[in-house]
């Protein structure tokens, strides 16, 4: 009872007040569209059960990956995405949630491989796969992938030495949005 607190709405939970300001529960950043138990906490959210509801582990998670543009995802494909936190996220033979940055999902991947170093050691091994570059190279077009990541995340958070991890993946069919 000692971690119990009632807070100024008059209702009591366990957490400090800090936590629950900032609590998202898996289901937000969850590929899993079709979850029973997301399903289940939407229901008792429409309804207004007068509780803050979220799971904070969940064995049927499914991680997300966003693409602000499907070109190339299909058949075997790479993603590079800033920091080294992906390379500890996903693994090998591990499956994804393809989505649109906006949440709506357009398939499923099997991860095949995952690597992390320099932006100009990853593009100079790995840049060829990319799935923008795929998807220019289709159309006869050459893809400055450097650029785009410059683009995508501004040049103070993105430069030739920034770390990244890549991630290889195969396109799967799944029931959702494949």
């Amino acid at each position: 009872m000692k971690r119990l607190k009632r807070l100024e709405s008059g209702k009591y939970t366990l957490e400090r007040r800090q936590v629950l300001e900032q609590f998202e529960s898996l289901c937000e950043r969850c590929g899993n569209v079709e979850c029973s138990i997301r399903g289940i906490l939407t229901r008792l959210e429409e309804n207004k059960v007068g509780a803050k509801l979220g799971l904070l582990e969940c064995e049927s998670f499914l991680v997300r990956i966003e693409f602000r543009d499907p070109a190339g995802l299909h058949g075997d494909f790479n993603t590079f995405r800033v920091g080294a936190a992906w390379g500890a996220r996903v693994v090998e033979g591990q499956t994804v949630a393809l989505s649109m940055a906006g949440g709506e999902e357009i398939g499923r991947a099997v991860v095949k491989q995952v690597h992390t170093g320099s932006f100009a050691a990853m593009n100079e091994k790995f840049g060829v796969d990319n799935h923008l570059s795929i998807a220019a190279a289709v159309e006869g077009e050459d893809l400055d992938l450097e650029e785009v990541m410059r683009k995508n995340y501004g040049p103070h958070r993105f430069n030739r030495e920034t770390t990244c991890t890549v991630i290889y993946m195969e396109r799967i069919e799944s029931g959702a949005g494949s």
